[in-house]
């Protein structure tokens, strides 16, 4: 009698949320970016995944705030650069149709880990190039609302300030400003609530 007592509270707990508009949940997925101005950059594809929490203002209108592990960087035939970031993206969003919703918003990125690999023409660069502990980007996309509580997410996102740092010789072939990322993110979502 106890359990479904409790069953029966955690429900209507769970329903009150719901109806004053919080939606809680996980989404994971993948993120391609490269770093703009950076040594003939390539695309490199990494790991997206994390929290997050909409928060309902109107009909229309929500901000959601997120917390994500994101890895970015980026990579050529001599060298591969991977940031490893914790990622506070907060989102506005505006549902256009009952299942598409648009999303724009700062991204804070803090540096978590960072692995640089080089290849022999560029050996002498590695103390020179420095991963910057703070990141601003800016995000856009649409979010498609699915069935079960499930949505997709489609996000470019474009940076702010520079990723990188050139710490020393600035014949290195790129300035610390230019360098900054741009890319994709695709995630699939789950809500709790």
């Amino acid at each position: 009698m106890r359990r479904c007592i409790l069953s029966f509270a955690l429900l209507c707990g769970l329903t009150t949320v719901r109806a004053q508009g919080i939606d809680i949940g996980v989404k994971v997925g993948l993120s391609s970016t490269q770093i703009d101005h950076f040594l003939n950059s390539k695309s490199r594809t990494g790991f997206l995944g994390g929290l997050f929490v909409a928060l309902k203002t109107s009909d229309s209108f929500a901000i959601q705030p997120e917390l994500l592990f994101a890895q970015s960087g980026d990579k050529s035939d001599l060298r591969k650069i991977r940031t490893d970031r914790l990622s506070v993206p907060i989102m506005l969003k505006y549902r256009i149709f009952p299942a598409i919703n648009l999303i724009a918003g700062p991204i804070f990125n803090f540096k978590l880990g960072k692995k640089t690999d080089l290849g022999k023409g560029y050996a002498a660069m590695r103390d020179q190039i420095a991963h910057k502990e703070f990141v601003l980007d800016a995000g856009f996309g649409l979010v498609l609302n699915l069935p079960l509580g499930f949505h997709g997410d489609l996000r470019y996102t474009l940076g702010l300030s520079s990723a990188l740092e050139n710490k020393g010789d600035k014949s290195l072939g790129f300035s610390a400003r230019d360098c900054k990322s741009k890319g994709w993110q695709i995630t699939v979502g789950y809500s709790f609530l």
